[in-house]
Formats: structure tokens, C-alpha cells, sequence
């Protein structure tokens, strides 16, 4: 299973990047996710962290890609199926706007299995968590720019 979402932010790459590198705050601008614990820290590469969500069992992910304000690529196993969640940031208008793209992959021998019976929650949780990000760092670079 492939899920993607983009999105066009009305805030600068970095202002999306300082939301989407505190982990620990994602619970707060997205409904898709419960709990996260940082479990080496602070976030790069080759840091844990558990995630829980809404109607599934945690999950232990690694950071197994990590460049500062421009990307992040976690992995995790479990049941036969290896998921690797993709974070992008990219500049627009000149960096005053983001572009940010997020993926999901699952592969393994039960991903079809998983597919057919969380696909639908899994594809809204890539939204939901696409939809949080935007509306997060919109909200963080209009109380920057002192604006309500």
C-alpha cells in the first residue's frame, strides 16, 4: 500500500519544519495520532519513537532519514508488514510558502492483508496528519507576524 498527501502552506519552510521536528506536539494539531515519545531525546537520525494511535496497537518507529528543515523518514515493523512513513518540506514563492509531502508505504508478506483492513483508516490518518501540519504552521507564522 502507497498513501500520499501534499500540501501548499501559507507559512516558510521553516516555520513547517519547526512544527513537523517536535514530535512530542504532533498529538495536539492532529487527530490521527494519541501519544508520541521521543525515546533518544531529541529527534535524528537513527532516533526511536513510539507512536500511538487511535484504534491500533503502538508502534516502535527509527529515524532512518533526517535532514534538518527538509526531511524525515521513519521505519517500523511489526505483523509481517514493514511501513516507512516519508515527511518532505519544500519552499514556494521564493520560501515564503511550503510545499509539504507526506507518504506512507507498507510492504511484507501481510501488507495486503493490512491494506484491505486498515487502508481506509490508514489513508485518513495521512490526511488527517497532512491537513494538521498545514493548519499548525499557518497558525504558528501568523502569531509570528503577530497577526490572530
Amino acid at each position: 500500500m502507497v498513501v500520499t498527501a501534499e500540501e501548499d502552506v501559507d507559512a516558510a519552510p521553516a516555520a513547517l519544519w519547526a512544527i513537523l521536528a517536535d514530535p512530542e506536539a504532533w498529538p495536539r494539531w492532529t487527530g490521527s495520532i494519541d501519544n508520541v515519545e521521543v525515546l533518544d531525546g531529541n529527534l535524528h537520525l537513527g532516533s526511536r519513537v513510539r507512536i500511538t494511535q487511535p484504534g491500533m496497537w503502538p508502534l516502535l518507529w527509527t529515524v532512518s532519514e533526517f535532514e534538518p528543515g527538509r526531511a524525515l523518514t521513519c521505519t517500523a515493523s511489526a505483523g509481517g508488514v514493514g511501513t516507512a512513513a516519508s515527511h518532505t518540506v519544500g519552499p514556494l514563492d521564493g520560501g515564503r510558502r511550503s510545499r509539504l509531502h507526506l507518504g506512507l508505504t507498507q510492504r511484507g508478506v501481510m501488507a495486503p492483508v493490512v491494506s484491505l483492513l486498515l487502508g481506509h483508516r490508514v489513508r485518513r490518518y495521512v490526511r488527517l496528519e497532512a491537513a494538521g501540519l498545514k493548519a499548525a504552521a499557518e497558525d504558528h507564522a501568523r502569531r509570528a507576524a503577530g497577526e490572530h
